[in-house]
């Protein structure tokens, strides 16, 4: 019978990445309408403006808060329409990785995951708020993560 090497076995352990995904939560929800639907005489042919950006947060045992933060601002014209505020949040364990990997797992990765929440939940708003649903458009998170590097880089 082969005897294993048991500070061999716990040293490959410590060092086997890890991604889990522990928690997926809504940290604030907010839809201030300004010109209900049913008022509306112009066609709906909405500008939206989003402002998206991205926080983490380490928290204990390899644990790491990242909140997706979006604010949408609809109008007609010059008229406002409505105005979204969402931070959908997730933890996750995230080890075994380098420096470089992690950042780019938190703040790109994560991201890629937490958006499609956000994107439905910003649907369903408008949509029971009287208004068709907004379709939020795709993000490109890793290009997003790429050009952030770029100008940290620059300074």
């Amino acid at each position: 019978m082969a005897k294993t090497d048991k500070k061999s076995t716990s040293a490959e352990q410590s060092n086997q990445r890890a991604f889990v995904i522990k928690q997926l939560f809504i940290k604030q929800n907010s839809l201030k309408v300004d010109q209900p639907a049913f008022q509306l005489t112009e066609e709906w042919n909405p500008e939206a403006n989003m402002n998206l950006d991205v926080r983490t947060e380490a928290i204990e045992n390899n644990h790491h808060v990242v909140d997706l933060d979006l604010k949408i601002d609809v109008k007609i014209g010059k008229k406002d329409i409505f105005t979204i505020e969402l931070v959908q949040s997730g933890i996750f364990e995230v080890s075994g990785y380098t420096d470089e990997q992690n950042d780019q797992l938190l703040n790109s990765f994560c991201p890629n995951i937490l958006f499609p929440y956000a994107r439905q939940l910003i649907s369903q708003l408008t949509n029971q708020a009287g208004f068709p649903p907004l379709i939020v458009a795709p993000v490109d998170f890793d290009g997003r993560y790429q050009q952030l590097k770029a100008a940290q880089a620059a300074q």
